[in-house]
């Protein structure tokens, strides 16, 4: 059973994260903010779209016993919910290293971590898009030695640089 004792408490803008004793936070961020706020432009535009082709050519008409406007607020509340729930999925998101392991937390009602000690992991693996080459973001794979679950920086900005921060921590 690990030493309660030389547990600490960091607060920060995103979370507290307890560490270890002599264990420092290298960073701690969320992916790129351009990755929520594109799949919910993306969302109400096109569900803005389709709901103004069902008006302009009378579909919506077509559905009975159901005023228009009242399938207009349901459609626009479940179109705010989804990208609600999209946002705080991103909000709930951290990307966290430290000098002795990398984490990732995740989830909008509970909360899933996984972390890996800097000593398990096998290999690095960078991907970044041409929109993550324009906007500076991209995923970042971490993978353990003989362990099957690996942790995904997905959409993390800086990625090179972040990269770079976590094989400097393994030495």
């Amino acid at each position: 059973m690990p030493d309660t004792s030389s547990v600490v408490s960091v607060s920060s803008a995103a979370s507290s994260l307890p560490l270890l004793k002599s264990e420092k936070i290298i960073f701690q961020t969320r992916p790129h903010f351009i990755i929520p706020f594109s799949l919910i432009f993306i969302l109400w535009t096109v569900g803005g779209l389709f709901l103004w082709l069902m008006l302009k050519f009378g579909i919506i008409n077509l559905i009975p016993r159901i005023p228009v406007r009242t399938i207009e607020i349901i459609y626009l509340g479940v179109f705010l919910f989804v990208g609600l729930v999209i946002f705080l999925s991103w909000l709930r998101t951290e990307y966290i290293l430290t000098n002795k392991r990398v984490e990732w937390r995740f989830g909008i009602i509970g909360q899933g971590i996984i972390s890996i000690t800097l000593a398990q992991i096998q290999n690095i693996v960078l991907k970044i898009s041409i929109m993550g080459m324009i906007f500076n973001f991209g995923n970042i794979k971490i993978e353990p030695a003989g362990i099957t679950a690996s942790i995904n920086f997905s959409g993390i900005s800086n990625p090179k640089s972040r990269k770079k921060q976590i094989e400097e921590a393994q030495i």
